[in-house]
Protein backbone atom coordinates (compact mmCIF):
# COMPACT_ATOMS: atom_id res chain seq x y z
CA UNK A 1 0.00 0.00 0.00
CA UNK A 2 2.77 2.41 0.92
CA UNK A 3 4.63 1.61 -2.30
CA UNK A 4 1.53 2.48 -4.31
CA UNK A 5 1.24 5.79 -2.50
CA UNK A 6 4.92 6.52 -3.14
CA UNK A 7 4.38 5.89 -6.84
CA UNK A 8 1.32 8.15 -6.80
CA UNK A 9 3.39 10.91 -5.17
CA UNK A 10 6.06 10.57 -7.88
CA UNK A 11 3.44 10.78 -10.62
CA UNK A 12 1.83 13.86 -9.05
CA UNK A 13 5.20 15.56 -8.72
CA UNK A 14 6.24 14.86 -12.30
CA UNK A 15 2.93 15.21 -14.15
CA UNK A 16 1.19 17.96 -12.21
CA UNK A 17 4.28 19.78 -11.03
CA UNK A 18 3.27 19.60 -7.38
CA UNK A 19 5.79 19.79 -4.58
CA UNK A 20 6.60 16.55 -2.80
CA UNK A 21 5.08 17.90 0.41
CA UNK A 22 1.74 18.75 -1.23
CA UNK A 23 1.63 15.48 -3.17
CA UNK A 24 2.22 13.50 0.03
CA UNK A 25 -0.57 15.38 1.76
CA UNK A 26 -2.99 14.63 -1.10
CA UNK A 27 -1.99 10.95 -1.14
CA UNK A 28 -2.35 10.63 2.63
CA UNK A 29 1.30 9.71 3.12
CA UNK A 30 3.66 11.29 5.60
CA UNK A 31 6.66 13.03 4.10
CA UNK A 32 9.13 11.05 6.20
CA UNK A 33 7.59 7.74 5.04
CA UNK A 34 7.83 8.86 1.43
CA UNK A 35 11.52 9.74 1.76
CA UNK A 36 12.51 6.70 3.85
CA UNK A 37 14.63 4.00 2.25
CA UNK A 38 15.61 0.92 4.25
CA UNK A 39 19.31 0.19 4.47
CA UNK A 40 20.37 -3.29 5.49
CA UNK A 41 23.92 -4.53 5.70
CA UNK A 42 24.89 -7.37 3.38
CA UNK A 43 25.79 -9.65 6.30
CA UNK A 44 22.25 -9.35 7.68
CA UNK A 45 20.76 -10.30 4.32
CA UNK A 46 23.07 -13.29 4.05
CA UNK A 47 22.16 -14.46 7.56
CA UNK A 48 18.47 -14.01 6.82
CA UNK A 49 18.80 -16.10 3.66
CA UNK A 50 20.65 -18.86 5.54
CA UNK A 51 18.02 -18.95 8.32
CA UNK A 52 15.23 -19.16 5.75
CA UNK A 53 17.01 -22.02 3.95
CA UNK A 54 17.39 -23.93 7.20
CA UNK A 55 13.75 -23.34 8.13
CA UNK A 56 12.57 -24.71 4.78
CA UNK A 57 14.99 -27.62 4.94
CA UNK A 58 14.08 -28.62 8.50
CA UNK A 59 10.45 -27.68 8.96
CA UNK A 60 10.11 -29.14 12.45
CA UNK A 61 12.96 -27.07 13.88
CA UNK A 62 11.90 -24.02 15.85
CA UNK A 63 13.74 -20.72 15.69
CA UNK A 64 15.84 -21.63 18.74
CA UNK A 65 17.14 -24.83 17.20
CA UNK A 66 17.79 -23.14 13.85
CA UNK A 67 19.69 -20.42 15.69
CA UNK A 68 21.76 -23.05 17.53
CA UNK A 69 22.54 -24.81 14.25
CA UNK A 70 23.57 -21.52 12.59
CA UNK A 71 25.46 -20.17 15.61
CA UNK A 72 27.51 -23.35 15.90
CA UNK A 73 28.34 -23.29 12.22
CA UNK A 74 26.70 -26.59 11.34
CA UNK A 75 28.74 -29.81 11.47
CA UNK A 76 32.04 -28.10 12.31
CA UNK A 77 30.61 -26.75 15.60
CA UNK A 78 32.65 -23.54 15.40
CA UNK A 79 30.81 -20.58 17.01
CA UNK A 80 30.11 -17.62 14.72
CA UNK A 81 30.16 -14.05 15.98
CA UNK A 82 27.33 -11.60 15.40
CA UNK A 83 24.38 -13.97 15.68
CA UNK A 84 21.87 -13.01 18.35
CA UNK A 85 18.46 -14.30 19.36
CA UNK A 86 16.88 -11.35 17.52
CA UNK A 87 18.54 -12.16 14.22
CA UNK A 88 16.89 -15.56 14.27
CA UNK A 89 13.42 -14.03 14.58
CA UNK A 90 13.74 -11.45 11.79
CA UNK A 91 12.80 -13.78 8.89
CA UNK A 92 9.69 -14.86 10.80
CA UNK A 93 8.55 -11.26 11.24
CA UNK A 94 9.22 -10.41 7.59
CA UNK A 95 7.36 -13.48 6.38
CA UNK A 96 4.02 -12.41 7.87
CA UNK A 97 1.45 -12.07 5.12
CA UNK A 98 -0.31 -8.88 6.21
CA UNK A 99 0.74 -6.03 8.49
CA UNK A 100 -1.27 -5.32 11.62
CA UNK A 101 -4.57 -3.62 10.93
CA UNK A 102 -4.55 -4.44 7.22
CA UNK A 103 -7.13 -7.20 7.56
CA UNK A 104 -9.83 -4.87 8.93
Amino acid sequence: MTDQKREAVEVMCEAAGLSQRRACRLAGLSLSTCRYSAQRPAADAQLSLRLTELALERRRFGYRRILATTALGGPSRQPQAGITHLSSQRPERKAQATPQGAGD
